[in-house]
């Protein structure tokens, strides 16, 4: 590529506002063209890339969802997908069982969405009968306008 060249004249005058003056602005050179290298193939101005630090890419459409990752028994970056699927205990806790599990249920309490009977939450009803008990009025108006 040959080196970019300006030839430029400035006309700068002084006081309380300065202004400079471009008389003449020409560059040499343009966008890249010509044959790509590298981890780049093809041509500029639209050159495809076919390489990540000089290791080849798999030439194959990603799935939805995939992410590209490193393929060592081919040598070459490939659409991979995740290997854990849907939050296996045995893959989550390296082999032991811990009992995690996924209920479509479990999803509609903890965004609050769900209903979910008192009855089935330990202890709440106790503790609401302690506070009704503890509760005590000074007066209690007879006409609903006070």
């Amino acid at each position: 590529m040959s080196s970019d060249v300006a030839d430029l004249v400035v006309h700068v005058t002084t006081g309380p506002e300065a202004v400079a003056d471009i008389q003449r602005a020409v560059f040499a050179g343009g966008p890249p063209s010509g044959p790509a290298s590298g981890d780049l193939a093809d041509s500029y101005p639209a050159p495809s890339v076919v390489g990540i630090r000089g290791r080849d890419i798999a030439d194959v459409a990603p799935a939805d969802l995939s992410f590209l990752g490193w393929d060592a028994a081919n040598t070459r970056w490939s659409p991979m997908e995740l290997p854990i699927s849907y939050g296996d205990s045995d893959e989550l806790t390296g082999g032991l069982n811990t009992g995690l599990h996924y209920h479509d249920s479990d999803r509609a309490r903890a965004n609050h969405t769900g209903e979910q009977a008192i009855s089935t939450v330990t202890g709440l009803q106790s503790a609401l009968d302690g506070k009704q008990d503890s509760l005590t009025f000074d007066t209690v108006p007879t006409d609903a306008s006070t």
